[in-house]
């Protein structure tokens, strides 16, 4: 089974459709780096432990300010770590995308493995 995500770009009158098959954007250093930075960790913990969130809603929980949740967030999306699981009126709800963690699973397992077998040389 193949792991796909779609990203649509564009408006309704026209929208260009990017397929990212198996999450090969991801990579080592992504994997790695996701959680070294506390807001990322902290809203993609908060994602896994509740459900989906506003950006509201996770201001209302976790100690940062909207602004930068919003800018983490955007950045989370980029990556295609969490996506939008809902719009209600003009606001939206996200939560963890876990293909694309199961993506970057599997690249720090290798990079592990990668790890110990030279220990064994």
């Amino acid at each position: 089974m193949t792991n796909q995500s779609t990203l649509i770009i564009g408006d309704k009158s026209s929208t260009t459709t990017v397929v990212f098959s198996n999450y090969k954007h991801v990579t080592e250093e992504m994997a790695i780096n996701m959680f070294s930075i506390p807001i990322q960790r902290d809203i993609i913990h908060t994602l896994l432990a509740e459900g989906e969130k506003s950006i509201k809603q996770l201001a209302a929980i976790l100690p940062y300010d909207q602004g930068n949740i919003y800018r983490f967030v955007k950045k989370l999306r980029d990556e295609l770590a969490i996506r939008i699981s809902r719009k209600d009126g003009r606001e939206y709800f996200y939560d963890v995308n876990y293909a694309f963690f199961k993506a970057a699973k599997s690249i720090v397992v290798e990079v592990f493995d990668n790890i110990i077998e030279n220990e064994d040389k």
